[in-house]
């Protein structure tokens, strides 16, 4: 069975598989499931969100389009939106709540001028957590008990970050390492 049309696209009362039956725009990288009716999909140049209402999947949502940002390149990176240039790599679920949508954050590779962790806001936007390190984030992990702190697995080791998140403004972070007794080494997840 696949997302979102939940049939079986090699089911024996099809004449022929259904081999485009519920396609995204490239391979998928990573899912994150935000309760058992939304699943966050990461693919090599997308974010989605798929949700079920009523036992039925909805049309997928599309949060983020680095194809559509790269069209629209203008020599800077439109404010909102995660640079064109960057490799996706993870995705976690922030605030299930938050917004219309949820947030999430994701885990980038670029240059090493680029902030590699992002925020979505749960609305239409995409923010820089302010993790400048110039390493990739591989793993993302979001403390259950306090959605407020995120920790980060990048080449460099682990870092911890504490969000503020007000109802409207920008979002910020505190960042610090939390790698002691743990080896230099890369964290993936």
């Amino acid at each position: 069975v696949t997302l979102p049309t939940a049939t079986d696209p090699y089911a024996s009362t099809l004449a022929a598989p259904l081999t485009g039956q519920d396609l995204l725009d490239a391979y998928v990288l990573a899912l994150a499931w935000s309760g058992p009716d939304v699943l966050y999909v990461l693919t090599q140049t997308s974010v989605y969100a798929l949700r079920r209402s009523a036992g039925a999947w909805r049309p997928v949502e599309h949060f983020y389009d680095q194809k559509a940002v790269r069209r629209n390149w203008k020599g800077k990176v439109e404010s909102g939106q995660v640079p064109p240039g960057v490799t996706l790599l993870e995705i976690a679920v922030h605030d299930p709540a938050r917004g219309p949508h949820g947030s999430l954050y994701l885990g980038v590779s670029g240059d090493s001028d680029k902030h590699n962790l992002w925020w979505f806001d749960g609305t239409s936007t995409w923010q820089h957590t302010g993790l400048s390190l110039g390493s990739p984030v591989h793993a993302i992990a979001v403390d259950p008990a306090n959605p407020a702190v995120v920790f980060a697995g990048t080449d460099v080791g682990v870092f911890k970050g504490t969000g503020t998140f007000p109802a409207s403004g920008t979002a910020t972070w505190v960042w610090e390492t939390f790698s002691d007794a743990l080896p230099e080494a890369t964290v993936l997840d």
